[in-house]
């Protein structure tokens, strides 16, 4: 799909967006606020998901870092991706700085979470792009700084290849003494799959959460698109690990 002059890419989405019911958003809400997490079937078009998956392939292989280490503030879990940053996805990226600034997505996810959702007031969080590609890539347990992570699954690996998401609810997160095998040990652990073009959201500052090891042949590639509530922008916030893997 190839986008010219002033013809909209976002249209399709948009139109996507409108035609759910209020059944639908009724039973998108009811899940997300009983189990912290919901997956939205083939939320992208599949012309526009095509589109942005070339995008994002050519994105990750000539300006993606790849990233292979554990991070104390979680525990010392592992991060083992290829990883893209918002400020380079904000200058080569046609589609994703749209999907974020776009208010049709907004009011979706302000629908769903039943709170006012807003655009999160440090740049470098609102948008990045996480491949997991090799034997044993994964993106270990962790919370996140803000209460909404919106991400959209451009390629998905298949069951026998793991890369599943998984979380746990209780805890919370103390940077300087994280309690991640209390979280586990005290929690039951849900585990999630989807398929390209869905997309999910989840409370992520609320569930302790991963990406389990990617086997031989698979792969993850998703764009993470963070969003607040009006409680995260009173706080104070520090951005340690988004600083180490989306920074450079």
């Amino acid at each position: 799909m190839t986008y010219q002059g002033d013809i909209d890419p976002l249209v399709p989405l948009r139109d996507r967006i409108t035609r759910y019911s209020e059944a639908e958003v009724s039973g998108f809400r009811a899940d997300f606020l009983a189990n912290g997490f919901v997956r939205i079937p083939q939320f992208l078009p599949s012309a526009l998901h095509r589109a942005i998956t070339r995008e994002c392939e050519t994105i990750s292989s000539t300006s993606g870092r790849n990233k292979q280490l554990t991070m104390k503030s979680t525990g010392d879990t592992p991060r083992r991706m290829r990883t893209v940053g918002q400020h380079i996805l904000r200058e080569k990226s046609l589609f994703i700085p749209r999907i974020y600034a776009c208010e049709a997505v907004r009011g979706f996810l302000t629908a769903i979470t039943g709170e006012t959702v807003h655009r999160v007031p440090w740049p470098p969080e609102e948008y990045v792009l996480s491949n997991l590609f090799r034997d044993g890539d994964t993106h270990g347990w962790h919370w996140d700084d803000y209460s909404f992570a919106f991400v959209l699954y451009l390629k998905a690996p298949d069951v026998a290849q793991g890369g599943f998401l998984q979380l746990c609810g209780g805890g919370s997160w103390d940077k300087e003494s994280p309690k991640v095998n209390e979280t586990l040990l005290s929690g039951a652990i849900h585990t999630h799959r989807c398929d390209a073009a869905d997309a999910y959201l989840l409370n992520a500052q609320k569930y302790l959460h991963r990406v389990t090891p990617i086997a031989r042949g698979g792969e993850r590639l998703i764009v993470n698109m963070t969003w607040a509530n009006g409680r995260d922008l009173a706080a104070e916030m520090t951005h340690e690990t988004n600083d180490v893997l989306f920074a450079s």
